[in-house]
């Protein structure tokens, strides 16, 4: 999957990482809390708590981040 600044802000706004929450988080997400999960289930399709991720789907993620990196919002 190919995403881009609005695909992506679409899919953080839609699982609870909107603007507001990244004022609070000085722009980073922290890659172990619920909200990420449901970003990565939403891009994969999958629960990444139950079901195991592929290499494609590292590659989606992958991809994701990078556009999250372009959008100055940093994963840690």
């Amino acid at each position: 999957m190919e995403f881009n600044h609005n695909l992506a802000k679409e899919v953080l706004d839609r699982n609870g990482i909107t603007s507001t929450y990244l004022c609070t988080t000085d722009g980073c997400i922290q890659t172990d809390t619920e909200e990420w999960m449901y970003v990565i289930n939403d891009i994969t399709g999958k629960d990444p708590c139950r079901d195991d991720l592929d290499e494609e789907d590292y590659n989606t993620i992958s991809n994701f981040a990078q556009v999250l990196d372009r959008m100055n919002i940093q994963l840690f």
